[in-house]
Parts: C-alpha cells; structure tokens; sequence
C-alpha cells in the first residue's frame, strides 16, 4: 500500500513538473529581450546597415513571439560620445549590442565588453583587431564582415577605360574602414600600371581643397571607397566630378543610387540582415558568441548608373552580374 502511494505522488510529481515545464517555456516565448544598437555616426551606409538588422529583427520578433525593446545610440562620430555610449551599454540589461562603424566597435573592443556584442560588416575585422579568426575566434565579439573586391574593381574599371592611365582616390585616412579598403585599391591599381592620385581628406574643406585638385592633376576615374566623410558630402563630390565628366566609382550601391557611374560590391542593407541571422543563436538558441563564427560575405553585383552616358561601357565582369540601379 505504502509502496503504491509513493508510486503515485511520484506520478502527480511528474505531472505537475512537466505543466511547470510547459509554462515555463511558454512564458520564456512571451519574455521581451532588448537589443542595444550603438552606431558610429548618422551615414548612409551605417544607415542601410541598421535598417537591414532592424527589419530582420522584427521578421524574428513576429516568428518567435517575442517583444525585441531596441534602444538605439549614435555618437555623431564624437568620441566623447562613442565613450559615454559604450559605457551605458556595457552596464545595461540589454541582452546584445548591434555596433555599427569602427571605432564605435573598437571602442567596445578598448573597454572590454563582457556583453555580446555583433559588428556589422566592418572589412577587415581580423586587422582591425576585433576577432583573431573568422571561425573559433573564442571571443565575445562576432558578426559579419565584408571586404569590398578592389583587385576586381581595378579590373572592371580599366576593361570599361581600357585607356586610362591615372586613377584617384578619395578618402579620409583617419578611418579605419575606409583606410583599409583604399590602401588595397591603390595597391591593386599600382600592379596594374596606373599612377595612382592618392586624395587624404579629413573633414569638408580638404575634401573641396582635394575636388579642386583634380582639375590641374586629371585623374581618368575617381574612387570612392567605404567612407562616412565622403559619403556624408557625396551629393557635393558628384556634382564636381560630373562637371569635370568624370567617371566616379566605389564599392557602395548608395554611391550609384547617388549618381557615380558604377560600383562593385554588396548591398549593405542585406549585410544588416545578416548580422541580424549572427544574432539569432545567440538571442534565441541560448549559444554564447564564442560558439558562433563570423560571417564572411563574399556575394556582391555591379551596381549600374544607366542614366550615365558613360554606362556603355560597362560589362558584366568576374562573374559579378549587373544591376541596374537608376
């Protein structure tokens, strides 16, 4: 009889662990979770970027049945402001931090942030420091990176100019992004032969002293790499170039959805959404970053100005297929 009775608290036991379990699962579903996005400073790519990770998140949100809370900063490329913010992140509750810009992850790096924290396609992440490797990088640090195809551009640019002798470039060195992808495409450019005009501007009047320079030292083509300067004045910098017939071209489809001529590289508000897919693991499987490598986004097209009469000239190339973007 005793022997029965034991059987059967055990059983009711059971039971009621696993209705426990059931709700408990059940509410972890409905648990809201925050997500903190610390960006470098208000520019068009960082922009597509963070809309790309934010409608991803809310594709998630809609499928897990979960409340995302997003609290977004901006430091307006002021370091100042990228300290304070690093700081009221990294001693919040949010469950995850979407950094955005390089010295708004580096100054993550430089405090030692013990939350997760997911970079938003930075082109070089190992050189920058931010993870040793790509796959078991053992850090609290991952996400995407994605290093435009200079070596192509160079190629693409010259089979559309196959007369070109001279190539600028536009940029501002104090940018690591934009430092490491123009140091690459002049280095592919010089293997290629062309005299390279080398552009270093750092804020608004040196990027008008620099336009100003072009009309004495001719340049065949100007590019533009991944720079929040030079993007932040574009609209300034195609309007000059335009009344030099100057070939512009870059590694951004915002550079062509702005009016260069061409561009070879990604889309970068899909690099947001894949930053997005990083997180997921990590938001919702309960795996630390460590155990999620980085991913490295080598798929990209040839964006294409058609409304440029220079246009004709451009090709599919590499295996990289046009597409047309106004």
């Amino acid at each position: 009889m005793n022997k029965k009775i034991f059987i059967g608290i055990g059983a009711v036991a059971l039971i009621v662990l696993s209705v426990i379990l059931i709700f408990s699962n059940q509410k972890k579903e409905s648990d809201s979770m925050k997500v903190g996005i610390f960006l470098q400073a208000p520019n068009q790519i960082i922009d597509e970027i963070n809309v790309g990770f934010k409608e991803r998140l809310a594709v998630f949100e809609k499928e897990k049945g979960v409340k995302i809370e997003i609290i977004e900063k901006n430091a307006n490329g002021d370091q100042m402001q990228m300290d304070l913010i690093a700081n009221y992140f990294m001693n919040s509750d949010v469950d995850l931090i979407f950094a955005v810009g390089a010295t708004a992850i580096q100054t993550l790096k430089n405090k030692q942030c013990k939350k997760p924290v997911i970079f938003g396609a930075p082109p070089d992440a190992i050189g920058l420091g931010f993870v040793p490797r790509y796959e078991n990088h053992g850090t609290n640090f991952t996400g995407t990176t994605y290093f435009p195809p200079t070596r192509i551009i160079v190629d693409a640019f010259l089979n559309a100019f196959p007369n070109a002798k001279t190539v600028a470039v536009l940029r501002n060195p104090a940018e690591p992004n934009s430092a490491a992808v123009a140091q690459s495409f002049i280095d592919n450019a010089k293997l290629k032969g062309l005299k390279v005009i080398d552009l270093p501007s750092m804020d608004g009047a040196q990027v008008d002293a620099s336009l100003r320079s072009l009309t004495t030292n001719r340049a065949d083509g100007l590019f533009i790499p991944t720079d929040n300067l030079v993007h932040a004045m574009l609209e300034r910098v195609l309007s000059t170039t335009n009344k030099m017939n100057l070939p512009v071209f870059s590694c951004t489809k915002l550079t062509v959805e702005n009016g260069a001529l061409f561009s070879i590289g990604t889309d970068y508000k899909v690099t947001g959404e894949l930053s997005a897919d990083v997180a997921y693991p990590i938001l919702f499987e309960g795996k630390t970053p460590q155990e999620v490598d980085v991913l490295e986004i080598n798929s990209g097209s040839i964006y294409l100005n058609s409304t440029n009469p220079m246009a004709k000239n451009i090709k599919e190339f590499d295996n990289y297929k046009i597409e047309i973007v106004k």
